[in-house]
């Protein structure tokens, strides 16, 4: 599997938009502070999506699936860039929520995903931090709806 990886990297790496295959890409195959740096995030993003799950099992469902799918593509070891649809999917659940200067960002992110075709030059998708906003953004959503006022 460690072969693979390798050729995977090499071979795909500027597309690679997950948080450890983008840090893995930026750092080298096999680099150490890229795997701690990369892992550790999906990790603490992975765990955060599960106590939001666990906290509130059945209010709103749909942003609970749509932040799960975010994690996945996030999380995984080497996702490619074509994945974020699967987020896209996601802020189209939240998008009636969000405030207008929300908005304004999200059609900005929109048009910066066009920037895809320069990742030959920049050497990494700039899909990997729209994503991860993307999905930063679909958490706060959740926590924001579920929110429960403190006991005074």
């Amino acid at each position: 599997a460690s072969s693979f990886r390798d050729l995977n990297v090499a071979a795909n790496g500027d597309n690679f938009i997950s948080l450890p295959g983008f840090f893995e890409n930026l750092a080298g195959s096999g680099s150490l502070p890229a795997i701690v740096c990369g892992y550790g995030l999906a990790v603490l993003f992975g765990l955060g999506v599960a106590y939001l799950w666990w906290r509130s099992p059945t209010e709103l469902p749909l942003e609970r699936f749509a932040l799960a799918a975010a994690a996945v593509v996030i999380a995984a070891p080497q996702t490619l860039y074509y994945d974020a649809g699967l987020i896209l999917l996601g802020l189209v659940a939240v998008q009636p929520w969000i405030g207008k200067p929300i908005r304004t960002w999200l059609v900005i992110a929109v048009l910066l995903t066009w920037l895809q075709p320069l990742t030959e030059i920049l050497g990494w998708s700039p899909l990997g931090p729209i994503s991860w906003a993307a999905a930063a953004l679909i958490a706060w959503r959740l926590i924001s709806a579920t929110a429960r006022p403190t006991p005074v």
